[in-house]
């Protein structure tokens, strides 16, 4: 049996969020996709029923097995050849005749490729892969959607081709046109109660550039500020489809940088860096240093910008930090045992002794928690001591990591758990459970599996328990 992961609250929201796509028949193009699959994942959670297709038999089975826990649906797979419109259109029509559909999430096309390829050739198949595929899908089923006045039409487009930066990529040329047919297809498709949407993705970190070159490693240092995941963006595109909107979704960050003109500072650094390694790579300069021309000088300016407004702050405030008490409780299994479940409670202090460097992202100590308690393990030990640390990795990994060292009987055991799937947003649901694993120090192997929460209830004494340090 599956365990409640938020209580009341998410009860309260799954049931909204299910009255609006409850019973809904979506179809996803390019489904062997990593998009595509944490879409089906989003919608058959709230009820839906998935429909797939992609060309590869092999892959979209595998899919569809992923996908079977996630749904009380039977799950329909298509093989079918996106380049090929008859075949495309033949889909459409077995559909209409034989089932039925609500959504198409429009993720056909070569969704991984930066290809610069500008000859003849290479631009035909760019042009195929990534404008007429998604073309032939949304012509096909438009009548369709037209014909019975509802329906909801999602094109998976890319965040960066509004970047106006030179041989970035042809390839999101071509995507930024049909981000732009999309938009103007939605004002002839709303008339007929049907909504075309376009999301952005911008920067998925699943299609990163691999080449040695000086512009791609620019691009892949600075991947953390931009790149989004999948699942992130799967839930943005099923909040799309349940709000009825259309109009592109920008990722929170863009909206942050356009909102706040205290980061100029920084969004200039990164666009001089950027086209000044560019710029040298044109002028056919070997000599310049990636880590000495391009890296150092880069990092020494955000930590001298960093540096300023940590002094700004410790004139104003001083020397200050926190801290505050948590309980978790749970259950653990020996691995040899792994049918037997016995009781697991921990009793953490933790916090930090300086604010200022909590809140500093460019020190080892960014958002670190040391902590101190008290472990009991059911038939291993009562409230011994235990020391480690807190790490909230809500913007690199969307993960809080608890690690700390127990000794029992002249043995030191390590605990190592994760909460996954945090954001500053979500941060009410403070029961998500913390998965975790038991070893002897320096020892890989695991003795012991465990999973602990926070209880709602115990969250008036946590906040109580708040304690700052001066």
């Amino acid at each position: 049996m599956k365990k409640k992961k938020n209580g009341i609250f998410q009860s309260i929201f799954k049931q909204k969020k299910d009255n609006v796509l409850f019973g809904k028949s979506v179809l996803i193009t390019g489904a062997t996709q990593k998009i595509s699959v944490q879409t089906a994942k989003q919608f058959a959670k709230a009820g839906c029923k998935i429909l797939l297709t992609d060309s590869d038999y092999d892959q979209l089975e595998k899919v569809k097995q992923n996908l079977a826990d996630y749904t009380r649906h039977p799950i329909e797979t298509f093989v079918v050849n996106p380049a090929n419109k008859r075949a495309v259109q033949q889909l459409a029509s077995h559909i209409a005749v034989n089932d039925s559909i609500d959504i198409l999430i429009n993720n056909t096309g070569d969704n991984s490729s930066l290809d610069n390829d500008s000859s003849p050739a290479g631009l035909q198949k760019l042009i195929m892969s990534n404008l007429w595929q998604p073309l032939y899908f949304t012509y096909a089923f438009l009548p369709l959607f037209k014909e019975q006045k509802y329906g909801t039409i999602v094109h998976v487009c890319a965040g960066q081709s509004a970047l106006k930066l030179p041989d970035f990529g042809i390839n999101m040329a071509i995507k930024a046109a049909i981000g732009m047919l999309s938009e103007l297809q939605q004002l002839d498709a709303q008339e007929y109660d049907v909504n075309i949407a376009t999301m952005y993705p911008f920067g998925l970190d699943t299609a990163m550039p691999t080449s040695n070159d000086l512009k791609s490693k620019v691009a892949t240092a600075l991947a953390p500020i931009y790149v989004q995941k999948p699942k992130r963006v799967a839930k943005n595109i099923r909040k799309m489809v349940e709000k009825g909107r259309h109009a592109e979704l920008a990722p929170l960050w863009q909206s942050v940088t356009k909102g706040l003109p205290f980061l100029g500072p920084v969004t200039n650094a990164i666009s001089k860096t950027i086209n000044f390694s560019i710029q040298k790579q044109v002028e056919g300069d070997d000599s310049i240093d990636w880590e000495d021309d391009i890296v150092d000088p880069f990092k020494e300016k955000l930590q001298d910008f960093s540096q300023m407004l940590e002094g700004m702050a410790y004139a104003s405030i001083g020397e200050l930090g926190f801290r505050l008490d948590e309980k978790m409780s749970g259950s653990y299994q020996w691995a040899d045992k792994p049918d037997q479940s016995l009781d697991m409670t921990v009793h953490l202090n933790w916090g930090a002794d300086s604010l200022l460097t909590w809140l500093n992202p460019m020190k080892e100590e960014f958002m670190t928690n040391y902590l101190e308690g008290t472990v009991s393990i059911e038939g291993l030990c009562e409230s011994v001591a235990c020391y480690g640390k807190l790490e909230l990795l809500y913007f690199k990994e969307q993960k809080v990591r608890y690690s700390f060292d127990f000794e029992v009987e002249e043995q030191v055991y390590t605990f190592i758990g994760e909460k996954q799937d945090i954001y500053p947003w979500n941060l009410a649901w403070l029961n998500t459970p913390c998965e975790g694993e038991i070893r002897l120090l320096g020892d890989l192997e695991v003795v012991a599996t465990a999973t602990i929460n926070f209880q709602f209830k115990d969250l008036p004494k946590l906040l109580k328990s708040w304690e700052w340090l001066k």
